[in-house]
């Protein structure tokens, strides 16, 4: 079932290879034409929430504790240490990790930190994955799951791997071993459930690895005709994807079996949310699709004509609302049962982190290093922190 096409045909694959080759020099992997890794990018983390506390990963390359008690005050920062190296941009892309009172984050570099949760200071060196100087990195975020930290990397222009480490950064085991050939290309942060991480690669692959051998669980990888960079979203066995072939999926999360549930007009880029009743699935195509779990059947599309912004952000479901941001620098929040606007507003620049809730307040990052709190309840914004300045 193909997303409604309301734009031109020829406007839309335009606007795709404008936005492809933006996100590429964003990443700056492998493209073949980025002349340094060192250039500015446009690194997007997610916002962890612990209480009153929240950390960010910023484009320069610091972790920041913010109080949100204090409307996002900056109080604490960890930047990565330059040791000499002009050869990589140090920014992270995913959401820090909280766990026993430790931050694991994954820089662009190919470095895993593990910072003290309140000082965030370096716990020990980090671990640095193995691969091309100029061309390994970590996109995807690191997950704390079993007593171990799992997380996905790309060791050169088309090579990945799963590492999995102990919570003193040392290498346990990696998927594919050591000496076998590499999968494509790993951006995605893995979704680990009992034991086993769900992950997606460029060459089109969907895994599912034991954590504590490395070894595949299913017969062969899912292959899902498109790179996959979202998350997989699990949900009672079941694995609820998009790539870029432009399809969203379930894939059945013990055999790796596939079945196609929508084609959109482009990407799906970010992760799923769900209520338990429902997938919503974001898209570059600038369409918000809620699908029905039990009949798999396509319910409604946000909006009903024409498109927003590409979104790129995880939408968030609070309060019967679907909360989803974008490139066309708002936030709108949605009737999950009706799939209409509820209400949005203005951000001001776009938005490609993840969105995090607490309670009825959703947090934003957006690309002009601003986080904004913003109260579901009475449709308003609660402050705004400059991270540049808010120190």
């Amino acid at each position: 079932m193909r997303g409604a096409g309301h734009t031109p045909e020829r406007v839309r694959q335009a606007r795709r290879c404008i936005l492809i080759a933006a996100l590429l020099a964003a990443l700056l992997v492998g493209t073949g034409c980025i002349a340094s890794r060192s250039s500015p990018s446009q690194a997007w983390s997610g916002i962890a929430i612990d209480g009153d506390i929240a950390y960010v990963g910023t484009q320069s390359g610091e972790v920041l504790l913010l109080n949100l008690a204090r409307n996002g005050l900056v109080e604490r920062a960890f930047s990565v240490p330059e040791g000499g190296r002009t050869d990589a941009f140090p920014g992270f892309y995913a959401t820090p990790a909280l766990a026993d009172g430790v931050i694991y984050a994954g820089g662009f570099r190919g470095f895993v930190f593990a910072l003290d949760a309140e000082t965030l200071t370096q716990r020990q060196p980090p671990f640095e994955i193995q691969g091309a100087t100029l061309s390994k990195s970590i996109v995807g975020g690191v997950v704390p799951a079993d007593g171990r930290l799992v997380f996905g990397a790309a060791e050169g222009a088309a090579e990945g791997r799963l590492y999995v480490l102990d919570t003193e950064l040392r290498e346990q085991c990696t998927y594919p071993q050591r000496g076998a050939a590499a999968t494509g290309s790993i951006w995605s942060t893995p979704t680990v459930v009992d034991g086993i991480a769900y992950f997606g690669d460029l060459s089109h692959n969907l895994h599912a690895v034991d954590i504590a051998t490395c070894e595949s669980v299913w017969p062969t990888p899912a292959n899902l005709a498109g790179g996959v960079v979202a998350p997989p979203l699990y949900h009672e066995g079941r694995l609820y994807v998009g790539a870029f072939s432009e399809a969203f999926y379930e894939v059945d999360a013990t055999t790796g079996a596939v079945t196609e549930l929508l084609v959109a007009d482009n990407w799906f880029w970010a992760k799923a949310a769900t209520d338990g009743d429902r997938v919503y699935a974001p898209s570059i195509d600038g369409r918000l699709y809620a699908i029905e779990i039990g009949s798999r059947r396509h319910v409604w599309t946000y909006p009903a004509e024409g498109e927003i912004g590409p979104i790129l952000s995880s939408p968030v479901v609070a309060g019967g609302l679907v909360v989803v941001g974008s490139d066309d620098e708002n936030l709108v929040a949605v009737d999950a049962a009706g799939g209409f606007r509820v209400w949005d507003q203005r951000v001001g620049d776009k938005v490609r982190a993840p969105l995090a809730v607490d309670g009825s307040t959703v947090y934003v990052h957006s690309l002009d290093r601003r986080v904004r709190a913003y109260d579901l309840d009475s449709r308003t914004l609660l402050w705004e922190r400059d991270l540049e300045e808010g120190r």
